[in-house]
């Protein structure tokens, strides 16, 4: 534990597979935790192969299907981890968790309503869930609600003053609101905690089109993967 505490999943995986090996009674959750620790060190087909492990031998832990369906989002394999947080849910109908990350995989497959009510059962679960807001918040902007989005982005970044996305979703959804001052503001913020979140700077560039900054925008451009307009 004290090395998943410091990072070294490496280490940690070592350990259980050691306390694998050398017990006769295994204690079935060392293979919750290897998952986790391959989890983290985005070794994802290792980690499947743990979290199924760990299913066989206790298919009505809620966990097991929760962590495996989190690996699977990250695999983009979405309707495999909807189907991993629905069987979470079945098996505990309190887990804040499996539905707000079912109701975030919802709105990778465009249903956004579908996401929504899951992200309010979420919070109505964990009021404080700031991971919650912030993707009821895109699934709201996505339906071009964005009055809406922006009072779930207004929640998610009180909860947490440091996620880069949510400040770049929070900057897109007042620029749909003209509010292009506030946009340029959470546009810097999120690259301030992120510069390497390429997409922000192509959104800003917009924005600072819209003032007529060309050389700025020209910049803001250059650090953008995406096809910028011609100046």
């Amino acid at each position: 534990m004290v090395k998943v505490s410091s990072g070294d999943f490496k280490g940690a995986i070592k350990d259980y597979e050691k306390a694998l090996v050398s017990n006769t009674d295994i204690d079935v959750r060392l293979y919750l935790s290897m998952g986790s620790a391959y989890k983290h060190l985005e070794n994802w087909k290792t980690s499947i192969v743990c979290l199924d492990k760990f299913i066989k031998l206790c298919p009505n832990e809620a966990i097991g299907y929760l962590w495996r369906g989190l690996v699977k989002s990250r695999m983009i394999k979405d309707i495999d981890a909807i189907k991993d947080f629905s069987k979470a849910i079945k098996l505990d109908k309190n887990c804040a968790v499996a539905y707000a990350h079912r109701g975030s995989t919802k709105g990778f497959i465009n249903d956004y309503k579908g996401s929504i009510e899951d992200l309010n059962k979420a919070i109505e679960l964990i009021p404080d869930y700031a991971m919650a807001y912030g993707s009821r918040g895109i699934a709201k902007y996505r339906l071009e609600n964005f009055q809406g989005a922006l009072e779930d982005f207004n929640k998610a970044i009180e909860l947490d003053e440091n996620d880069a996305y949510i400040y770049h979703w929070r900057g897109t959804a007042k620029g749909n609101l003209k509010d292009y001052n506030g946009a340029i503001e959470d546009f810097n913020r999120a690259i301030e905690l992120d510069t390497n979140f390429t997409q922000t700077y192509f959104s800003r560039g917009m924005i600072k089109l819209y003032f007529k900054d060309y050389e700025g925008a020209a910049e803001d451009f250059s650090k953008s993967p995406f096809i910028f307009p011609c100046l």
